[in-house]
Parts: structure tokens; C-alpha cells; sequence
């Protein structure tokens, strides 16, 4: 067997060996196959491959035993971390506002798209100056057309961009409304890519402090926070950021012949588009935009400048943050020790933090809000009316970095603060006694003050006892006129009033003269509700006769701004005194007021002795439902019952009321009344007319039952 073998060995040698001597040629040599290694485990080295025109960079793992040709790729550079295909579609969204829609942005990246191979369809959610705050608000129509095309299509990205000015001067707000957003495109199946913008123009009118639109920063900080804010909220949420204004940036840099802006010095000019298109490209696909051929033909850019925008846009893209150290997306840590006293919220400074956000939320909505440097704020400083129990959050800020919110119940019990009275809510004639004027305090003010016994009616409710500062803002064309102020004056006589004297001659209120005068005095209050009147008086006697005239604008009742607790008082207000005389009165023969010593104010209205005659009494209750209305008047001497007089209570239906009078016109007697139902807040009217009577009124007494 052995031997056949060589034999045949031999013989077929023979045979090649002639045919080989029979050819011209001789056939080259077959290169020896390396032998395949032994089993063995695989040692990886890996390579990081930049992207290309062509390709998108990767990870290369490569086995290093010897002869082993194993390798692998991850990390595709693009958003996926995997290989971008060019056989199937992919659908973007964008949303934004002008520096989208401005040389349509969408229609370019989509042009680009298509040009290098892959097959993109594009759509757009826009409007003009509108920010994420805006578009993640259920309220707002943009945002929920922005909900619907989330809703009614299938995509696979979109691009979220929100107002330029948003990190510089409310990042406390930008950062919720695109975690909001973030999270409506990821719930609907798409991946978020965030499309960072850039710093308006280098020392352009934006940067200047004497310009109407300056921003309040510099190039620099807008570049950093805007750059920053995008990367820390995309850090968060683990969203791909599109570095746009670091393309700017790089290519202006480059470049100074290259103009990236729009005149304004905000907006994109076409070749500040096609860099964001470049940017995006580059961002979603992972492929260098280096080379590219394509530039839009729509909104011509200069041909001879797209290797410098490319360029921009591959350092943008893939190159290293242009953020200094301090802009290291580090939040500072919150703030502690939090606490509530004297009206004053503190907390522990926090190390590193340039300020402190603070809001006051009450059933978890915000009620107030507001940025302070240091670590305590006054509950008052807020502007709000603040009373009862609150959340109060606070947030420390670095550059454009917060903290965790740290908070604090707290319960802000009411303080005695100065209180403001419009003068034309004074006035209980508002026929006579108010006139318009958009330039003053509530756009109107108490005129026509003219007859004596005419006044204003207001009422106070004082915590404590005492006397008050007021002011009262004024005009008069009479200096030292002077009104009579009566608080609580109840008895009978009035007793003595407090004299204000106006002193200075303003002129009066007109479209020329809109700046009141001040009148400083005091006024002594009872603890609970105080009835106000200020009266012109009856005295011929005086300088200017019986007061002269004043207007007045409004008034203020300073406080003592101590703080009181509402449950220790009883601040229901039950009982209103409303007198006739400034009440809106008609008569026949157009009678005024008189001045009768026995009158609550030594001011009564009558006598009514024509048929026609009446006084519509107007006021506002604090509580609504039942009261009782007492008219308190005089009559003939026989003290006769008068049956015949209409009542109109809102503009309803007349009815009949008789009343029984004192025995005498200047004898005053509370009748029996009548009961009605009346609504807080609104203006009440309750018209007396009377057929055919005789009779002096002195005042309407309102009694909450």
C-alpha cells in the first residue's frame, strides 16, 4: 500500500512535469494562507475613525492575536449610535420660531438631506417670537398644533428651539418647558434633538446699554449661557444637542468677511441658515459636512465661503466644547436652613451661587415669584397680596445652572398695611361727582363736590385703636379749601369734625394738569370697621365760603404694618350707615341738601313735598344676603304715616312702602324698614320716589340680619 502510494506519488509528479515543460509560461505561485489561529479569546484594541463625506465616524474593535481578523463597530457618530441607512426614510419635526422659519431652515436641511443620499421628509411648527414657556402652556394655540402633529403623524426626530433671549433673562422657566416638551416627543414615539442657538451679534446694539434693546449681558455671556443651557438640559435628559451657535461663533472667528447675520443682528442671514442645516445634518446622520457640494440656489450663500461654514460646522459638531471652566454644567447645591420669621424668608447662602430664585406657590400653582442676590427676601417684597398658608421654593442659580428647589410651608397672617381708596369710589352720587381722566390713579377722580352737605363715603377696618396717618391727592383751584372728615360721627350733633385744608392752588384736574398735590393729616379710627365721610360744609362765614372746592384723585391710610392674626378679630362688616344727603337725590325743583343741626352729619335731604321727587342710594355690601333697610327721616308735626312710597330695589320692580317720620321735619326716626336680598361686590341701588309727600331724610341704615 505504502508503495503504490509513491508510486503514484512519482507518476503524477512525472506527468505535471511535462506539462509544464510544454507551456511557454509558468503559472505564478499561490501566496501560502497564513495558518488560522488556535481557538483563543479575543484582545480588542479599539480605534476611534473620524467621520467622512461619506461615512459616519465609529469605534473600531480589532482583535490583536496574531492572524486573527476579527473585529467590530459601535458608537456611530449621529444620534442613534447606530449606522444611519440611506434605504428607508426618516421624518423630522421641527419646532421654533423666527430663526426656524427665516430662509426656511426646514426646506434647506431637507434639500441637503436629499442631496447627500438619504431620503427625509420634514415638517414645521412656528411662530414668530414664541418660547418654549409658550409652546409647553396646554393653553397656548401654537403649542397644541405643536400636540396635534405629534398626535396625527409618525416621526422619527425633532428639533426643539426655543427663544434665543430664553437663557439670558428666564433660564428658572426655559428649563421646565423643554423637560415638558422633551417629554411629549419622546411619549409619542420620536427622539428629541435640541437645537442650540447662537449669541446675537458681536458688538452690535444688543451689547449696548444705551440702546432700547439691550439684553442686559455681553456677547460672551449670551454665548456661554445659551451654549451651556442647551448642553445642561440635554445632559439631563440624555437629548442630543445641535450646536448651531458654536458654529457661528467658530465661523465668524474664521472668517470676518462672512456674514452669518440678518441685518437686525439677530436673525439668520441665508448663509447663517445653511450653517444650521450643516449643524443638523451633521448632528442627526453623524457624517462630516466637510465637502459637501450642496448650497440652496432659493437664498444664494457665497460659494466661495462653504468650506468655512463646513469647517465651523465639523468643529461644532465634533470638536471640543468652547465653554470655559466655569461653565462646567455643574448645578450648585441647594440651599438649606430655610426659615420664616417677622415676615422674612431666609436660607443658608450656598457656595458658588450668584442668586437665588424664589416662588410661593399655594396648591402647587405659583402665585408669586422673584430672583434676589442674597439669602433673605420679605414676604411684602413680592407685590402680591399674600395671606394664609403657602409653599415657599427657592433654587440657587450659577451662571445658568439651578439647584434642586429646597421649601418651606409657611402661614403669612395679614399685616395692618396702607390701604388705598380711589376717590371716585367714594362717591355715592356717580351722576354728579365723577369725571374721567386716563392719567390719573383709576383713570378717574370725585368732582363737582359743589353743594355743602355733598362729600365721600368710604369705610376702613383698623385692627387696633388710634390715630393714622393719611394722605389724600388732590387738585383745587381755591387754595385753603377745606372738607370736614367725620369717623363714626353717630351722635346728635355730629360733634366736631376734622377740618382738611387744601392748601395749594393746583388747578384744576384736566388734560394739562394730571399731577395731584399731596395733603398730609390724621385721622382717629375705632378698632373694627370705620365709616368715613368727608362733607363739604355749611359756613358762610369762613374763607373760602363753606370750603370752596376740591377734586379729589385718591387716598391713602398709611399702616402700621404689624402683623395680626384674622382669627382673633371679627371683621364682619354688618351694618352700613349710607347718608342722604350724599346720595344721588332728584328733585322737582332741584332742592340741595340742608344743613340741620339734629342730623347725623348736621346734614339732611329735603324737604321732598313734590311728587317725582326722590334719592337713589347707592352702595356695595362685603357679605352677601338678607338685610334689613331702615330709613331714618322727619315729617309733618302730626307725625303722619306716609303710605305712597315706591321702592325699586336693582332696577326691579316699584313697591309700595309707607314710612312713619318723626314729628317734625328736623326730628329723625329709624321707620320699621324692609328687608331685601343683596349681593356682595356689586353696586346696590334702592330708589325711594314718593307720589305726594312731605319729608326730610337724614340716612339709610343697612343691616345685615
Amino acid at each position: 500500500m505504502k508503495t503504490y502510494q509513491k508510486i503514484l506519488c512519482f507518476a503524477l509528479a512525472a506527468s505535471l512535469s511535462v506539462g509544464f515543460a510544454a507551456c511557454d509560461k509558468k503559472t505564478p505561485e499561490t501566496p501560502p494562507v497564513p495558518p488560522a489561529p488556535p481557538a483563543h479569546e479575543h484582545v480588542y484594541e479599539t480605534t476611534e475613525v473620524a467621520p467622512t463625506r461619506t461615512e459616519q465616524g465609529y469605534t473600531l474593535h480589532a482583535c490583536t492575536v496574531t492572524n486573527c481578523t476579527e473585529s467590530y463597530k459601535t458608537d456611530f457618530t449621529g444620534v442613534t449610535g447606530e449606522e444611519m441607512k440611506k434605504d428607508r426614510k426618516y421624518n423630522f419635526l421641527f419646532l421654533g420660531n423666527s430663526y426656524t422659519y427665516y430662509n426656511t431652515l426646514w426646506r434647506i436641511f431637507e434639500d441637503l438631506c436629499e442631496a447627500e443620499g438619504f431620503d427625509v421628509d420634514v415638517d414645521v411648527v412656528y411662530e414668530g417670537g414664541w418660547t418654549l414657556e409658550q409652546y409647553a402652556d396646554p393653553n397656548d394655540k401654537f403649542g397644541t398644533r405643536f400636540r396635534e402633529k405629534l398626535e396625527e403623524n409618525t416621526y422619527d426626530y425633532v428639533f426643539i428651539q426655543g427663544h434665543s433671549g430664553g437663557l439670558v433673562s428666564s433660564p428658572e422657566t426655559f428649563y421646565p418647558a423643554a423637560r415638558t416638551l422633551i417629554e411629549s416627543v419622546r411619549a409619542s414615539g420620536a427622539e428629541p434633538i435640541l437645537y442650540a442657538t447662537w449669541a446675537r451679534k458681536q458688538n452690535s446694539r444688543w451689547y449696548d446699554p444705551s440702546d432700547p434693546s439691550y439684553l442686559n449681558t455681553t456677547y460672551e455671556a449670551m454665548l456661554y449661557g445659551v451654549t451651556a443651557g442647551y448642553d445642561y438640559i440635554g445632559q439631563e435628559l440624555s437629548v442630543p444637542v445641535s450646536h448651531v451657535g458654536t458654529a457661528f461663533h467658530l465661523a465668524c472667528a474664521a472668517d470676518p468677511v462672512l456674514e452669518l447675520y440678518d441685518p437686525d443682528a439677530s436673525h439668520p442671514s441665508a448663509s447663517g441658515t445653511y450653517l444650521a442645516a450643516l449643524c443638523h445634518f451633521a448632528t442627526v446622520f453623524g457624517r462630516s459636512p466637510v465637502g459637501i457640494e450642496y448650497a440652496p440656489t432659493m437664498y444664494p450663500v457665497p460659494y466661495a465661503l462653504l468650506p468655512v461654514m463646513q469647517e465651523a460646522a465639523q468643529k461644532a459638531v465634533y470638536g471640543p466644547s468652547v465653554l470655559p471652566e466655569e461653565y462646567n454644567l455643574e448645578a450648585p447645591d441647594a440651599p438649606t436652613e430655610l426659615a420664616y420669621n417677622d415676615r422674612t424668608f431666609t436660607f443658608r447662602a450656598v457656595e458658588g451661587a450668584e442668586s437665588y430664585h424664589v416662588t410661593i406657590e399655594r396648591d402647587g400653582k405659583a402665585v408669586a415669584d422673584k430672583t434676589v442676590e442674597e439669602p433673605s427676601v420679605q414676604i411684602d417684597s413680592f407685590g402680591a397680596p399674600l395671606q394664609g398658608a403657602y409653599t415657599v421654593k427657592v433654587t440657587a442659580r450659577r451662571k445658568v445652572f439651578f439647584s434642586e428647589p429646597a421649601s418651606l410651608a409657611i402661614d403669612v397672617k395679614p399685616i395692618d398695611s396702607d390701604v388705598l381708596f380711589e376717590g371716585e369710589d367714594g362717591v355715592l352720587d356717580r351722576e354728579r361727582c365723577i369725571k374721567n381722566n386716563s392719567k390719573l390713579h383709576g383713570g378717574s377722580y370725585a368732582a363737582s363736590i359743589n353743594s355743602c352737605g355733598q362729600g365721600l363715603y368710604f369705610r376702613y377696618y383698623a385692627y387696633e385703636a388710634g390715630e393714622k396717618d393719611i394722605s389724600i391727592f388732590y387738585a383745587t383751584a381755591t387754595a385753603n379749601s377745606y372738607l370736614d372728615a367725620y369717623v363714626n360721627k353717630e351722635g346728635e350733633p355730629a360733634g366736631s369734625p376734622t377740618r382738611l385744608v387744601f392748601p395749594t392752588n393746583t388747578g384744576w384736574f384736566s388734560s394739562s394738569m394730571t399731577t395731584p398735590a399731596e395733603l398730609k393729616a390724621k385721622l382717629t379710627f375705632s378698632q373694627g370697621w370705620n365709616e368715613i365721610y368727608l362733607i363739604r360744609p355749611s359756613d358762610g362765614n369762613t374763607v373760602p365760603k363753606n370750603g370752596g372746592n376740591v377734586e379729589l384723585d385718591y387716598l391713602v391710610i398709611k399702616g402700621s404694618y404689624k402683623e395680626f392674626d384674622p382669627a382673633e378679630y371679627d371683621m364682619t362688616a354688618t351694618s352700613y350707615r349710607i347718608e342722604a344727603e350724599v346720595s344721588h337725590f332728584y328733585y322737582t325743583d332741584n332742592k340741595l341738601p340742608q344743613h340741620t343741626v339734629g342730623a347725623s352729619l348736621d346734614f339732611n335731604l329735603g324737604n321732598f313735598d313734590k311728587a317725582g321727587a326722590g334719592v337713589i342710594f347707592r352702595f356695595k355690601v362685603a357679605e352677601s344676603g338678607t338685610y334689613k333697610l331702615q330709613l331714618c327721616a322727619g315729617g309733618p308735626s302730626n307725625g303722619t304715616t306716609h303710605p305712597d312710597v315706591n321702592v325699586t330695589v336693582n332696577g326691579g320692580n316699584a313697591t309700595k312702602y309707607s314710612i312713619t317720620p318723626g314729628a317734625g321735619f328736623n326730628v329723625f326716626v329709624l321707620d320699621s324698614g324692609f328687608e331685601a336680598e343683596l349681593t356682595a361686590g356689586d353696586w346696590i341701588e334702592i330708589d325711594f320716589s314718593w307720589a305726594s309727600s312731605w319729608l326730610t331724610l337724614d340716612y339709610l341704615l343697612v343691616t345685615k340680619l
